[in-house]
């Protein structure tokens, strides 16, 4: 589909996404309620005009946790630390060397975490999945490796890296949304995250589509995440007697099988309930679907718009609805985005970050 440049809005800043030198590399890391990734991304791994990115593969470790659930914030710190003195994403113990060279310096560290994050204080002002409550975690990795860290919330970062490099490029504002085992949402206007008063704007999951529906983990009740997240399309497949993950009935359904096509169908009728209000509210340019259990099914996203469409005033239309195009790293990608930041903060509007 051609894109519709109508829509879009100059830009504040301009943003030169390749201005780290030659021996200059950023770090970026994911925390997940299961898994830590790390990825090095070097002076080639942005392009002026949003090419594809060049870095070597996300290191990959489970999320250690102390005897009350919490995150082990000592454990994320020694992972960073090998990654520094290594000068590669592998932890230190690892054999294999890095596909960049060991001689590049880390200048600063992008963190994405599933939780909100208040930026302006630099803390995570709470994680359910990682039991974190206010916690300084910027303070406590730059203490422990000496590198400026910088914070951000898990799907702020992946919808700043569709919107800028992938496939929200060229269009403004985008609304991203991430659906995994919950769901998140990130709007970025003017390649800039929309925060919220209270850096709140990112828990879409949590719109009630069923006033007096299941009881969702947050303590209310009929929560999107419920019905159509991962972990709600799993719990709609056990109340017709099957047990599968959410992937497994997307799966099963592009496969053409009945029972996982009206499963699908369901939860996506949720989707669109609660994308139908958002669209109303914002008019987004696009909207970016990415995430694990949401995968890029061409004729899943035509029903999708559709749905949308029929539930949306004319005004709001056409409605432009895809998939991402970092389906695994947008998170990374994200992280490695603000690490890039952290150097042109002092850069005014209209300027190029180029050191």
């Amino acid at each position: 589909m051609q894109r519709r440049h109508a829509h879009v809005r100059p830009t504040t800043r301009r943003f030169r996404y390749n201005y780290l030198s030659r021996t200059m590399s950023v770090l970026a890391v994911d925390i997940g309620g299961t898994n830590l990734r790390s990825m090095l991304f070097d002076s080639k791994g942005y392009r002026e005009n949003g090419g594809k990115i060049v870095s070597n593969a996300p290191a990959l470790r489970n999320v250690e946790r102390m005897s009350d659930g919490s995150l082990d914030v000592s454990a994320v710190t020694a992972f960073l630390q090998g990654c520094i003195h290594a000068g590669r994403v592998e932890p230190a113990t690892a054999a294999a060397p890095s596909d960049l060279a060991a001689a590049s310096k880390i200048e600063a560290i992008g963190v994405s975490i599933a939780g909100t994050v208040d930026q302006s204080r630099r803390v995570v002002v709470r994680a359910m999945n990682l039991g974190l409550v206010h916690a300084e975690l910027a303070a406590a990795i730059e203490q422990a490796v000496g590198v400026p860290v910088v914070l951000e919330t898990d799907s702020f970062a992946a919808g700043l890296a569709e919107a800028r490099l992938g496939a929200g490029q060229g269009y403004d504002p985008v609304l991203f949304l991430t659906i995994g085992t919950g769901i998140g949402h990130a709007v970025i206007s003017s390649g800039e995250v929309v925060r919220g008063a209270r850096s709140g704007a990112s828990v879409f999951g949590h719109i009630c589509v069923e006033p007096d529906g299941v009881e969702c983990y947050c303590g209310r009740r009929g929560c999107l995440c419920m019905y159509a997240s991962g972990r709600g399309v799993a719990a709609l497949a056990r109340s017709t007697g099957r047990i599968a993950d959410g992937v497994a009935v997307s799966k099963a359904a592009g496969e053409g099988e009945d029972w996982a096509r009206e499963l699908i169908e369901r939860s996506d009728s949720y989707l669109a309930r609660a994308l139908s209000g958002a669209l109303s509210l914002l008019n987004p340019a696009r909207v970016v679907i990415s995430g694990g259990a949401f995968g890029p099914d061409p004729e899943r996203f035509a029903r999708l718009q559709g749905m949308v469409s029929e539930r949306v005033h004319a005004s709001v239309e056409p409605i432009e609805i895809v998939p991402g195009e970092f389906p695994e790293t947008a998170a990374l990608v994200g992280a490695g985005l603000v690490a890039q930041e952290i150097r042109c903060r002092s850069c005014g509007p209209g300027t190029d970050a180029q050191q």
